[in-house]
Formats: C-alpha cells, structure tokens, sequence
C-alpha cells in the first residue's frame, strides 16, 4: 500500500479559524450554562431558606398566640402516645429519648404509666412490668425492683419540661 504525501501539507487558513471560532463559542456557551445553572441554584436554594424560615417563623408566633391550646395538644399527644408506648419501636424510642433527655417521667408524673397495658398497676395485669415505667425514666439503679424505683426516681413530668422550655 502507498501512501501519498503531500509536499504542501498545510490545514487551510480558513478551516483553521472556523474551528477554532466554534470551539470558542461552545466553551463560552458552556461557561454560560453552567453559570445560570449555579445561580439558579443558589436563587432556589435560598428561596427554600427563607420559606422554611418563615414556616418556623409562623409556627413560633401561633404557638405564642395558642399557648393553651398548644399546652393541652402536648398533654394529650404525649398521653395517647404513653398508651401506644410497646406498639410502635419508633415512638417508643421517641418517648425515651425525650424522657431521658429532659430527666422526666411520664406526661404529668410517672403514674401516667398507668394508662399503658403493660405498666398498668393493677392485680389483673399479668405483665412483668407491671407497676413499673420504661427504663428511660430517670432511675437511680436499673437491679431494684419497679416498686421501689417509682420512689427513687425522678418525679419530673416532660410535660411540664416541654412547656417550660416554650416560655
């Protein structure tokens, strides 16, 4: 096979410059899409901000305004969710890390544990923690029995720490 060479090789001029004109204009109209891309971005990102700020914002001014019913809403909630506590592992390691984040037991005080089935202190009630409360009440030692721990522990209600912390 023979190839032929050209004694003149050259790239003509103009092709030359066409390339490099669209090569050019690609680059810049890159440049500039990803330009507006970044700000369009950065516009939107911030409109997400400064819309959840505001949610928060309103949340805070009708919880101020709503304080009793707010109050009422927290008592309940916790109370129906002290009921449901061995139901959902969700909710039961909600109602714990609450209990132990504010050292408190219960709604209003730790016989609000008597409103769950397996807590319920009465003699019908076949359940070995029957007449105790959850460990993430604030209990001095985990060996003594629930009897004594009721007394030991602490007779914080998160009730009254949540409200406390809404002032």
């Amino acid at each position: 096979m023979h190839y032929y060479r050209y004694e003149n090789a050259e790239v003509s001029c103009c092709y030359k410059y066409l390339m490099f004109s669209y090569n050019i204009i690609f680059w810049l109209a890159g440049a500039a899409f990803i330009a507006i891309g970044f700000w369009a971005w950065s516009e939107k990102f911030s409109g997400v901000i400064g819309f959840i700020f505001f949610l928060e914002l309103t949340a805070a001014v009708l919880a101020f305004v709503f304080q009793d019913n707010v109050r009422e809403w927290i008592n309940d909630f916790f109370l129906a969710n002290v009921k449901a506590y061995r139901e959902d592992i969700d909710l039961q390691n909600l109602i714990d890390s609450l209990q132990k984040m504010n050292h408190c037991c219960g709604a209003k005080e730790p016989d609000d544990w008597n409103l769950n089935v397996y807590f319920n202190c009465t003699n019908n009630n076949p359940s070995r923690e029957r007449c105790g409360v959850p460990f993430s009440c604030c209990i001095s030692d985990p060996a003594v029995s629930t009897l004594s721990a009721r007394i030991s522990m602490c007779l914080l209600c998160c009730f009254s720490t949540v409200t406390t912390v809404l002032h």
